[in-house]
């Protein structure tokens, strides 16, 4: 019994392309959002911090909640960055397999 070969037409920069913009797309349903979010909420409450604090020394629990938040906000931003890199090699490991196939 012979075997059906089919051939289409590949391009590999077109299949990178469309993975990056399909990476673009799934990647905005709200974790930039929520960035910017934290990131302002950070602000808001370093500032709340900074300007109601007292000189008698006592710990100002709005400059710790800014931190944290701040903490988190470039935490999610590094895990983002990453997790985008790891997309894209695996885009082109799985474009380098696929042009090898023919």
């Amino acid at each position: 019994m012979e075997s059906f070969n089919f051939h289409f037409p590949y391009d590999k920069e077109q299949f990178i392309r469309q993975q990056i913009v399909l990476w673009k797309l799934q990647s905005r349903q709200g974790s930039r959002k929520q960035r910017v979010n934290f990131f302002i909420a950070a602000a808001a409450f370093l500032a709340l911090g900074i300007l109601a604090g007292s000189d008698d020394g006592s710990p100002n629990p709005f400059i710790l909640v800014g931190i944290l938040f701040m903490l988190y906000a470039v935490f999610s931003a590094l895990i983002y960055g990453a997790a985008k890199r790891r997309y894209i090699r695996k885009t082109h490991e799985v474009a380098d397999k696929y042009e090898a196939m023919d």
